[in-house]
Parts: C-alpha cells; sequence; structure tokens
C-alpha cells in the first residue's frame, strides 16, 4: 500500500514573474494592432486577467492551494488560506517535467481545480516526490521512489 504525500507549497516568484512577461507582451501586442475604445477595453481586461492571475501564483486568493496531500487510489486534499482541507480526485490531465508540474484536481462540490508548480513551489525533495509519484501512479510509487531509497 502507498503512503500519503503531503507537500506544503508556498508562493512562486518564478510564475508571477512568468506571467507578468506574457502580460506585458499581450499588452503590447494590443497596443500595437488596436486603436481608439478597442485598445482601451483590450487593455484593461488584459490588466484585469494579471491582476487575477498574479494573486493566484503569489497565494494572495482565498482559494490558494497552500498544501497537497496525495493519498492512494487517486485521492487529494488540498488546504486553502482559511486553513480548511477539501478533498478532490487527480484528474486524468497532469503534466509532468522537471521544471513544471500541472495537476488537474476534480471535485464533486466544485468547480475542478488546476495547480501549477514551478521549482520555487516547494521544497526540492517533496516535488520529486511528486513528480515521481504523478509519473509512476499510485502504485509502485513507494518503492521506485528515488529519494527514500
Amino acid at each position: 500500500m502507498t503512503e500519503s504525500l503531503k507537500v506544503e507549497l508556498r508562493p512562486s516568484l518564478l510564475l508571477a514573474a512568468l506571467l507578468a512577461l506574457v502580460h506585458l507582451l499581450a499588452l503590447v501586442a494590443v497596443w500595437v494592432s488596436l486603436d481608439r475604445w478597442p485598445l482601451w477595453l483590450a487593455s484593461a481586461g488584459i490588466l484585469v486577467s494579471a491582476a487575477a492571475c498574479l494573486a493566484r501564483a503569489l497565494q494572495l486568493e482565498g482559494g490558494a492551494v497552500l498544501a497537497l496531500e496525495l493519498h492512494p487510489e487517486e485521492r487529494v486534499a488540498w488546504k486553502d488560506r482559511g486553513g480548511a482541507w477539501h478533498d478532490a480526485q487527480l484528474g486524468r490531465d497532469h503534466f509532468v517535467s522537471g521544471f513544471l508540474v500541472v495537476m488537474a484536481l476534480d471535485q464533486p462540490t466544485r468547480r475542478g481545480k488546476h495547480v501549477v508548480l514551478l521549482p520555487d513551489s516547494a521544497p526540492a525533495a517533496d516535488l520529486r516526490r511528486l513528480r515521481v509519484r504523478l509519473r509512476l501512479g499510485t502504485a509502485g510509487a513507494k518503492d521506485n521512489d528515488p529519494v527514500s531509497q
């Protein structure tokens, strides 16, 4: 049986910087290509999007994920800013690489949630264990975890 894996998350300054850069490039594209009121409307939308994305990356919003706990059989619990734990199921849509982890969490009573993790989102050893668990699934993850060997 696979044991639970708990990962404490922290605000990602790297993710915030990447999101700010993408929004800045979007603003430049809008300013180069639009004129008058469409310019101002698109710019306002991009700025609102930037504020929302940065709040998520820096864990400032109420629904921010501050911790993850992966249990056997693809069950996941996540902790919000208020300290409440929420149950979810690990979604099928996740991406795992050495630099980036994107997890989909399916929740029975809420909309699905996506968690984006970069190298500065959690301690390196915890991220490594999480990547191994997501790549191998819950079956056999303990036996093949290079960190615990």
